[in-house]
């Protein structure tokens, strides 16, 4: 029988399953979510700012916004990633997988002295990221976007993934492994219980978008849908850390799917030409998706609805946005969710070249600050080349790139 999983007993708990995670697989709470690397660079502001080429995953409703030359764009691909590390869990669990082959070859040749220090390598090694976490997001896209003030379309096919990682140090292992050395009998080690750990979701999106521009009052007002197929695959990971591979984490023992349809909803009014203000509704159908059981428990990951609020002013050679998420994101109950504001700037230099700079911050305080920047390089305004690069507490770092025509 499939039990909710409890994070804080199973840390306590000697032989159970640790766990512990949390998640940002909405669109915009990560650089690697943006879909755009021009919003990522601008602290990943876009509901009121996003050109009408990455409006989709933002706020559809800025597909009524374009240039009179603008007819279609397309996306091949859109790219980015995030990760936070600050304790080289990976590296470091792959290491002691490699020291643990080491150490049974050192055990099985009857080498006392390099199987010591083989075993104080391991250890030292599990002590430093004993539950320490390493998150990593990754994001890619491509679709096209044909703009109209009376019906604007979108598609876009998404993939998106979050992966939370980290290690449990059990104790024991240090007698474990003496044991093994003193009997010379490497078999010995199958009884360590330090774990390597990961879980995590990757999301896999088609997306239609649709817009439609209105007047209100004398103001336009523009209104985006955008009806999705989603289809999420739940990863839940557990090896002795002997056995650590982070191929494996997809593999099908550790996997769960399913598949959902979801809406965003999105408004965005042009206050003045140049001041705009602009509101997403996201994910609007609440879901839940179970992992594997491990151990006898499984986890849960929850879409849950989002809204997000922009304001952004512009002129021929400058965008000043900001954002702020109005409900927090907590897509596993046991862990503390994240609310992000983010705030940038874009200098715009005859449409052929764009510099960027943007701050996000996380007012619940759960995720790093980033600080981001990024160029553009956009010749006749016709292929769009855009390069970002992020950096924050905890050693996080991201990085966006995408390359766009547009007719």
């Amino acid at each position: 029988m499939y039990r909710r999983v409890n994070i804080k007993s199973l840390i306590m708990a000697k032989s159970a399953f640790v766990l512990a995670v949390s998640a940002i697989l909405t669109a915009n709470t990560a650089i690697a979510a943006s879909f755009s690397a021009r919003n990522a660079a601008m602290g990943g502001a876009g509901v009121a700012s996003s050109s009408y080429d990455a409006a989709a995953g933002s706020n559809a409703a800025l597909l009524t916004r374009f240039d009179e030359s603008d007819d279609v764009s397309i996306v091949l691909p859109a790219i980015g990633a995030e990760v936070s590390d600050e304790f080289d869990v990976i590296d470091t669990l792959n290491d002691i997988s490699d020291d643990y082959d080491t150490l049974e070859q050192q055990i099985d040749a009857n080498d006392v002295t390099g199987a010591e220090a083989t075993r104080d390598n391991i250890l030292d090694g599990l002590e430093k990221i004993d539950q320490q976490p390493v998150r990593t997001d990754a994001a890619a896209l491509v679709g096209f976007a044909m703009p109209d003030k009376s019906l604007a379309v979108a598609v876009e096919v998404r993939v998106r993934l979050d992966l939370f990682v980290f290690a449990d140090y059990a104790a024991t292992d240090a007698a474990v492994i003496n044991a093994a050395i003193i009997a010379g009998d490497s078999d010995v080690l199958d009884s360590i219980d330090s774990s390597a750990l990961a879980f995590g979701a990757a999301i896999s999106e088609v997306a239609v978008s649709f817009a439609h521009e209105f007047t209100l009052g004398e103001m336009p007002l523009a209104v985006g849908l955008t009806p999705k197929y989603q289809k999420v695959e739940t990863i839940l990971y557990n090896q002795t850390v002997n056995n650590f591979d982070e191929d494996d984490f997809d593999a099908d023992e550790y996997t769960e799917d399913d598949s959902n349809l979801n809406l965003d909803i999105g408004f965005a009014l042009s206050v003045t030409d140049s001041l705009t203000v602009g509101i997403q509704l996201r994910d609007l159908i609440e879901e839940s998706y179970d992992t594997v059981q491990v151990a006898g428990y499984t986890g849960e990951y929850t879409i849950k609805p989002m809204v997000t609020a922009g304001v952004a002013w512009n002129s021929s050679w400058v965008t000043l946005a900001f954002d702020v998420d109005l409900t927090e994101e907590q897509p596993f109950d046991e862990i503390d969710g994240s609310q992000f504001a983010r705030a940038g700037a874009e200098l715009n230099l005859r449409d052929w070249f764009q510099l960027r700079a943007g701050v996000r911050h996380d007012l619940s305080d759960t995720r790093a600050d980033l600080l981001t920047a990024g160029i553009g390089v956009s010749p006749f305004d016709t292929l769009h080349l855009d390069l970002t690069a992020a950096a924050g507490d905890k050693d996080t770092f991201g990085a966006a790139f995408d390359i766009r025509l547009t007719f």
